[in-house]
């Protein structure tokens, strides 16, 4: 009286598998993307590029603020790069860069 259960195909569990690990990817990609819009994580990238940048010229780097918009825009304030005999190599207020990520990513 008691049904075996019916195997489902080998083919169905490895396309199921790998539906479930594409969409998660591709999740966690939207999430990173929507985090590196919020102010927290434009301040955390802005003071790990200004130490990398310090770094590897061995000069002073100073960056104000990082700005990125979910349209593309990326707005950088008050950038200072001395070169390292302590004269001023680069000074902007503002530079402001129109970017396409729909291109940058395919």
């Amino acid at each position: 009286m008691q049904q075996e259960p019916q195997k489902r195909s080998i083919g169905k569990r490895i396309f199921r598998i790998v539906m479930k690990t594409v969409l998660w990817i591709f999740l966690l990609i939207v999430v990173l993307f929507l985090l590196i819009l919020t102010p927290p994580v434009q301040r955390f990238i802005t003071n790990k590029a200004t130490n990398y940048l310090e770094n590897k010229l061995h000069t002073r780097v100073e960056i104000g603020r990082l700005f990125i918009t979910l349209s593309g825009k990326i707005a950088v304030d008050d950038i200072y790069v001395e070169d390292q005999s302590k004269d001023t190599l680069l000074y902007a207020g503002k530079l402001r860069v129109n970017m396409s990520f729909r291109k940058l990513l395919f």
